[in-house]
């Protein structure tokens, strides 16, 4: 049983290397979003989507080593790391547990946080991009004449003049 403590310090190790991954690429995202850098966004996003997939893995093996240990000191398989680890006499890897499950929280509250941000600036992007392309191309279709007056013409416009 000591061997699943130990195993399971391991797992929230390699877990918490990879929320501050996580962090750090979601701050490069927020600067490439800033940047307007549409190369660096898409290379960024794609690692943030690697280090998710490997965040998952190791929440899946997390799961497995907790239901074993839960197991193993007569509890039920779904039961929660905090209650299992009130069940153990092994103080030390108790409380190397509880500050590793602790700084993971705190590290994905930030991780949150970031993609909320990046989120909001996401929308923003898109909705700037929209009302852009609704100033070039309305959908009204209507246009200026050299009298000034506006006039509404049938058909689609295409967004460029394609008869110069």
């Amino acid at each position: 049983m000591e061997s699943l403590f130990f195993k399971l310090k391991d797992i929230l190790i390699k877990q918490q290397e990879t929320v501050l991954e996580l962090v750090s690429l979601a701050q490069e995202h927020t600067l490439a979003m800033k940047e307007n850098n549409a190369n660096q966004i898409l290379a960024v996003v794609k690692q943030l989507e690697n280090k998710s997939n490997i965040l998952q893995t190791q929440d899946e093996t997390r799961k497995e080593i907790q239901t074993e240990l839960a197991l193993s000191l007569g509890l039920p398989a779904e039961s929660t790391l905090s209650h299992i680890l009130q069940h153990t006499a092994q103080q030390k890897v108790v409380q190397e547990i509880n500050d590793l499950s602790l700084t993971i929280n705190n590290n994905l509250a930030q991780l949150k946080d970031i993609l909320k941000l990046n989120d909001i600036m996401a929308k923003r992007g898109l909705m700037f991009t929209q009302q852009l392309k609704n100033i070039m191309q309305p959908k009204d279709n209507s246009t200026y004449q050299r009298s000034g007056e506006v006039v509404k013409q049938s058909g689609n416009r295409s967004l460029f003049d394609k008869s110069i």
